[in-house]
């Protein structure tokens, strides 16, 4: 059974490259990692070599179930959210969503935390762009409900343009430019997707977001379109 981790052991990092705010004026909480390194004064490995779970990570992540559709699909966090708070043994998915390697854990690796780190960001940035294309028109109020698509897509596009989690949380720029660049073909993919379910089959785009068949329609035409347009 996972333990859970006092906020007294949250990792503490002095490399704050990435800083996302949190929207209502609080401490920003997004933050740019390095990998663990030698002991500059006793040649030792970093105590940082592994991270105990950070508490306020998973509380990011159990809010909007990210952490499942980064590591594995989009649909279960709308189709079936409760089974992301339930352990395997009981059908759900904890272990897979905040373990390594589907098994429960209570220190995570370097690796690890830094794409988990990602992944937030990652999620927070998609929820920034979507408030901003609802506050220009309301009509597009159905893209929140494709955000974890969204999150989906953007790993499936650091993968398929082979970008290192390391390199991307490296500074603001980096992390902007790739993102910027990835949005104009999810958001494109994100209204293919939308059409073909509610204006063409005339489903909900509730339906939409849940259904394990669209998904890998959407990722198979995304995964398409970079393959054809690959840097």
């Amino acid at each position: 059974m996972p333990r859970r981790v006092g906020a007294s052991h949250r990792r503490r990092g002095s490399d704050n490259a990435l800083r996302r705010d949190d929207g209502g004026g609080g401490q920003a909480t997004g933050v740019g990692p390095r990998k663990a390194e030698a002991d500059d004064r006793g040649g030792r490995q970093s105590e940082r070599a592994h991270q105990p779970v950070p508490e306020r990570t998973r509380a990011h992540f159990r809010g909007e179930y990210g952490a499942y559709t980064w590591l594995k699909e989009p649909t279960r966090a709308t189709a079936d959210p409760k089974s992301l708070w339930a352990f395997v043994a009981d059908g759900g998915a904890y272990e897979v969503a905040f373990g390594v390697n589907d098994e429960a854990a209570d220190l995570w690796p370097d690796d690890v935390f830094e794409e988990a780190l990602l992944a937030i960001i990652s999620y927070r940035e998609i929820e920034r762009r979507i408030t901003d294309i609802i506050k220009k028109d309301r009509k597009f109020l159905w893209i929140r409900r494709l955000r974890f698509f969204a999150l989906s897509l953007f790993k499936l596009y650091i993968a398929e343009k082979k970008y290192e989690v390391a390199e991307v949380l490296g500074s603001r720029a980096m992390f902007e430019g790739v993102f910027n660049d990835f949005w104009k073909d999810a958001h494109r993919e994100l209204i293919s997707a939308h059409y073909d379910a509610v204006e063409r089959d005339k489903t909900t785009v509730f339906a939409l977001a849940r259904s394990d068949t669209r998904w890998s329609s959407t990722r198979e035409k995304f995964l398409f379109f970079l393959k054809q347009t690959a840097r």
